[in-house]
């Protein structure tokens, strides 16, 4: 006993020193997340809409320019556009638009800042997932977490939805997308109904971003699985129906905006073979 207390002071510097070196790493981890897409992108600053592409339309148009009040806003949330149901990504531009304009610097600049979002997110949920679900070292968390949300970072993937403003709508939809993961599995440790509630309505503005929200439900089985949580227990598939229910509605209205266009399964536009879709998909 007498040996352990002698001990404990060294022992406590150990940890504190630790705990300060990790905390340091972690902080540097961040600011790297937040330089390198800065540098990647710089050139993006430079770049004007594309007026011969989808900018001219998808940013540019009676929505964004009808200005902020009721009748437009209702406008934007129950019409279908060009084939597209994505209100918050419209009510995104109309308020850049109606602060700074058109002005293509903000417009690139708000763009590169949400996936500076999207990429500190990933590194703190890779972070989390890691120490919930494996005994792995914090040093060892830490370097696997960086990683991963390096890799999002700066991966030419991200590009066109990074580069292209008529593309925000993927930013948009990862960014609560993100955050819906963020709060289910806090509502996985916690088990406060707080949590499940805003995972629900952080879907519904994922997916008011862009449709592919949809697989969210099936992102949340998967986070059940890796969390260890029984996948035969009835609980658990309760806790998902509200999010399917979603996700069924969430679909028939990609469908009927599609079917505005001429377009998707519900038009009589004539469409690729099941089995070419399937290699589409795979791309």
């Amino acid at each position: 006993m007498r040996k352990t207390t002698e001990n404990f002071p060294q022992v406590l510097f150990i940890y504190k020193h630790k705990y300060k070196m990790d905390n340091l790493y972690k902080k540097f981890s961040i600011w790297v997340l937040i330089i390198s897409p800065l540098l990647v992108y710089w050139p993006t600053f430079s770049n004007q809409f594309q007026m011969h592409w989808d900018d001219w339309w998808v940013v540019m148009n009676d929505y964004t320019e009808n200005g902020i009040n009721k009748d437009n806003l209702i406008q934007i949330f129950v019409q279908f556009y060009h084939g597209q149901y994505a209100p918050l990504n419209e009510t995104y531009y109309l308020l850049l638009y109606n602060i700074f304009g058109y002005n293509a610097f903000v417009f690139h600049f708000a763009s590169l800042l949400i996936h500076m979002c999207n990429v500190v997110l990933v590194f703190f949920l890779i972070k989390r997932l890691l120490q919930f679900s494996f005994s792995l070292k914090a040093s060892s968390v830490l370097r696997v977490s960086f990683i991963t949300a390096l890799l999002m970072s700066i991966h030419p993937f991200s590009v066109e939805p990074v580069a292209w403003i008529a593309a925000s709508k993927c930013l948009l939809y990862t960014l609560f997308y993100l955050l819906a993961l963020h709060t289910y599995l806090s509502f996985i440790i916690k088990q406060k109904w707080f949590f499940y509630v805003s995972t629900l309505f952080l879907f519904v503005l994922s997916f008011g971003s862009k449709e592919q929200a949809i697989t969210l439900p099936g992102c949340l089985l998967l986070f059940d699985f890796i969390t260890k949580r029984s996948i035969r227990n009835t609980t658990v598939w309760l806790e998902k129906l509200p999010f399917l229910i979603f996700a069924f509605v969430f679909i028939v209205v990609t469908f009927l905006s599609q079917k505005q266009n001429v377009d998707g399964i519900l038009s009589h536009s004539i469409t690729y073979p099941w089995y070419q879709n399937v290699v589409f998909a795979s791309y």
